[in-house]
C-alpha cells in the first residue's frame, strides 16, 4: 500500500528548531517512504538554504520525485507559489525550507524597489541621517500585503500536504517583550518562537519544535520533537525521533505505511 493519509484533510506542518535538528531530513524521510511504498507523490521544495542538493546525494531513490526551486530573492518565492498552484496534487507534498526567510526576502525586495538600495545599505543610510526607517502606516502595510498575497494561497488554497521549516529564535525579555500577547502566550512555555512574520505560527495545524542533544561524554546524538500545537492529536514532549515518517506520520498522525 502506498504511503497514504486516512483522512481527506491535507497536512499543514511547520517544524521549527535550530540548525542541525533534522528538520529538512524529516521531509526527505517522507519522500524516501513514498518511494519505498511506490506512492506517486511528488515533492515540490522551495530551498532558501541551498542545502537540499547536497543532502539529496544520500537519497538516490527520490531523485526523480523531489523538485527543488532555489529561493534567493522575492520573485523566486512568487514563481515557486505559481509553480505549486499549477502542479501540486492532493497526494503531493509542498515545502518551503525555510519559510521564515520569506519575510526578510519581501522586505529586501520592497526596499530595493522603492529606495533602490540593499536592505543593509538602506538601514545604514537612515541611521547616519538620524531618520526613520520603514513607516508603519505606509511601508509596512504594503510589505505585509505583498507577503500575504504570497503565503495565503500557498498555505490555505492548495489541497496538497504542506511541510515547512523555520529557524527558531529566543523570546524577548519579560521586562521588555516585543512579541504580541498571543505569541507570548503560545511560546512562553518553550522560550523560543519561529523566526519570520508574526502570523506564521498561527497558520499551520501542526507546530513542532525539533531538538538535538548530545549525551555528555559520548558522541551519541538524540533528535526530539515537542508539540506546540497539533489539532486532535497526541502531543509530544521531547519525544525521541529516529524516523519522522514512522514516529510522527504513522504513530501520531495515523498515516498508513505498507
Amino acid at each position: 500500500m502506498p504511503l497514504s493519509q486516512p483522512y481527506a484533510v491535507p497536512e499543514r506542518i511547520l517544524v521549527m528548531g535550530p540548525a542541525g535538528s533534522s528538520k529538512t531530513t524529516a521531509l526527505l524521510n517522507i519522500a524516501k517512504f513514498a518511494a519505498l511504498t511506490k506512492s506517486d507523490a511528488q515533492f515540490y521544495v522551495g530551498d532558501s538554504d541551498s542545502s537540499l542538493p547536497r543532502m539529496m546525494v544520500g537519497y538516490p531513490t527520490i531523485q526523480d520525485r523531489v523538485h527543488i526551486t532555489p529561493l534567493y530573492d522575492w520573485p523566486d518565492y512568487q514563481s515557486f507559489g505559481k509553480l505549486v498552484a499549477q502542479k501540486a496534487r492532493p497526494q503531493d507534498w509542498v515545502s518551503v525550507d525555510f519559510i521564515s526567510n520569506a519575510w526578510s526576502a519581501v522586505q529586501s525586495h520592497f526596499v530595493q524597489s522603492v529606495f533602490n538600495k540593499d536592505m543593509g545599505d538602506y538601514f545604514v543610510f537612515q541611521r547616519k541621517a538620524d531618520a526613520k526607517t520603514l513607516e508603519g502606516w505606509t511601508d509596512w502595510n504594503v510589505i505585509n500585503a505583498m507577503y500575504r498575497d504570497w503565503i495565503k494561497p500557498l498555505i490555505f488554497k492548495g489541497r496538497y500536504n504542506l511541510y515547512c521549516t523555520a529557524m527558531s529564535e529566543t523570546l524577548s525579555s519579560d521586562k521588555k517583550p516585543t512579541e504580541s500577547k498571543e505569541v507570548r502566550s503560545l511560546f512562553l512555555p518553550y522560550g523560543v518562537k519561529p523566526s519570520g512574520q508574526k502570523e506564521l505560527p498561527f497558520q499551520f495545524h501542526t507546530l513542532l519544535i525539533a531538538g538535538k542533544t548530545t549525551q555528555p561524554g559520548t558522541s551519541t546524538t538524540k533528535y526530539t520533537l515537542t508539540t506546540v500545537k497539533d489539532r486532535e492529536r497526541v502531543e509530544l514532549v521531547g519525544q525521541e525521533v529516529t524516523n519522522f515518517t514512522i514516529d510522527y506520520l504513522q504513530k501520531v498522525a495515523g498515516w498508513q505505511i505498507a
